[in-house]
């Protein structure tokens, strides 16, 4: 898997990619105080090396749990059953993001927020992607 696009606050509650309806129930989570939101929105909003390289490390635990139950939540036939796969699902990638040292869900969200309005840092935490991933940067054709 590469990560190609912009990051996006919603692209990574959701594991990078599960289907749109897990994003009502993990956005819930999404309730970042309105002083943590300004400094988001902040121009430049700084984060260090550390937290960039946990934030990548909580996004591909995240991506994992996504794998695991993508396919199952679009084979479910009975909408109660893609509800509980999906709330199981948001929760593991809740936990995965508590689980990686270095970061907690509050500034993981906040991090992808930052990347989403802030192109230099999408395009620094793509290539800190991919170099953990071990895969090489995706030609821009802008």
């Amino acid at each position: 898997m590469q990560f190609t696009k912009t990051f996006s606050t919603a692209t990574f509650a959701l594991g990078l990619g599960l289907a749109a309806p897990l994003a009502t129930p993990l956005m819930a989570q999404d309730a970042v105080a309105p002083e943590a939101q300004s400094s988001v929105e902040a121009a430049g909003a700084q984060f260090s090396v550390e937290q960039l390289t946990a934030f990548v490390s909580a996004a591909l635990a995240v991506n994992e749990v996504d794998q695991r139950y993508q396919a199952q939540v679009m084979e479910a036939q009975d909408p109660a059953t893609q509800q509980e796969l999906i709330e199981s699902a948001n929760a593991e990638m809740i936990q995965a993001v508590e689980d990686t040292p270095g970061i907690t869900l509050e500034e993981y969200m906040q991090i992808g927020q930052a990347a989403e309005a802030d192109a230099e840092l999408n395009a620094r935490l793509i290539a800190m992607v991919q170099d953990a991933q071990g895969t090489a940067p995706a030609t821009r054709t802008e």
